[in-house]
């Protein structure tokens, strides 16, 4: 991966912002947590690179909100789509999805 691959997320609605908007932590009164993560999504909402998130949050993120989806969005969607992540050998995981399939969940999601 190059660093240009990742320049959508300079353009992101989130840049500026705190991370912590977009990461609830477990300890997180749930009703406060429901508040933050729906705060997340309607930044999510507004962003010109969204798409992009959201299949890079598909692909490569376990926790946070990435392009509008919770943690528990993204394990469903995977679920659904038999999309497979393993461990490679130098600690980073490695997504195989077929595109059209992201594609589609990512219209899912949007509509």
């Amino acid at each position: 991966m190059t660093r240009q691959d990742l320049q959508w997320r300079h353009r992101g609605a989130c840049n500026r912002m705190s991370p912590e908007l977009f990461y609830i932590s477990s300890d997180t009164n749930p009703q406060h947590a429901r508040n933050q993560n729906q705060s997340a999504r309607e930044v999510c909402g507004s962003c010109d690179v969204r798409d992009e998130c959201f299949d890079w949050g598909i692909k490569h993120e376990k926790y946070g909100v990435w392009g509008g989806t919770s943690e528990s969005e993204r394990r469903n969607i995977r679920r659904q789509l038999g999309i497979v992540r393993r461990n490679v050998s130098d600690g980073t995981v490695q997504t195989l999805v077929e595109l059209g399939k992201l594609v589609a969940a990512r219209q899912k999601v949007v509509a």
